[in-house]
């Protein structure tokens, strides 16, 4: 006892501070993808509503490189880093279905500025809002990072989610008699009709 005493009186003489580990809470579960590189498509729609697509392996401010959706325990958080985000209207959308079987379309959008709108939640097939607050969405000029988070009880706790997400940029042309939309889907090499699920991610 006087020997741990003494060792006691040396440490705090010392100044050395002696922390007690405390087990933390489940660390979050967090899954990477990298897209690939220059598989920008652009979607062009005349006056008629006429579609024609075309391939813009150039366009650096729509190109997705890396996706990563952290499930933690009171959030949804999924990041989408670009090539070079730029000025303009860039829209985030997100597919996210759940392990009880509810589906929901999440948008995000910023309109010339580097301030996203709160992201819209809308369960499907019911197309019905959900009222929920709490949920965000940034973009980091530094990082060219476009982050969206969304609380899990808007989602109703999943127990894991599968999450489709594309990155968008629009303009129109100067007569505005065509509307150009540029896009990326997040987990697939170029764009097709429906964008590609990830894979589970479990809650932390």
């Amino acid at each position: 006892m006087r020997t741990a005493t003494v060792l006691a009186r040396t440490l705090v003489g010392l100044g050395v501070v002696v922390v007690a580990v405390v087990p933390t809470a489940a660390a979050a579960e967090q899954w990477t993808h990298r897209d690939a590189t220059g598989d920008v498509v652009q979607l062009t729609w005349d006056y008629e509503s006429v579609k024609t697509t075309t391939e813009l392996p150039d366009d650096v401010s729509t190109d997705v490189r890396r996706l990563t959706i952290t499930h933690a325990p009171h959030e949804l958080r999924i990041s989408m880093r670009v090539q070079d985000s730029v000025r303009g209207t860039r829209t985030v959308e997100l597919y996210v279905r759940t392990a009880e079987g509810r589906r929901f379309e999440v948008w995000a959008s910023a309109f010339r500025a580097r301030v996203f709108d709160a992201p819209s939640i809308v369960a499907t097939p019911s197309h019905e809002h959900v009222r929920c607050s709490g949920q965000s969405a940034t973009l980091d000029p530094d990082t060219d990072k476009v982050s969206v988070t969304l609380p899990r009880r808007c989602l109703g706790d999943p127990r894991w989610v599968q999450v489709a997400a594309a990155f968008t940029t629009e303009s129109e042309s100067e007569s505005d008699a065509d509307f150009f939309r540029n896009t990326d889907d997040a987990l697939r090499e170029g764009v097709n009709d429906r964008l590609l699920m990830s894979r589970r991610v479990r809650v932390g």
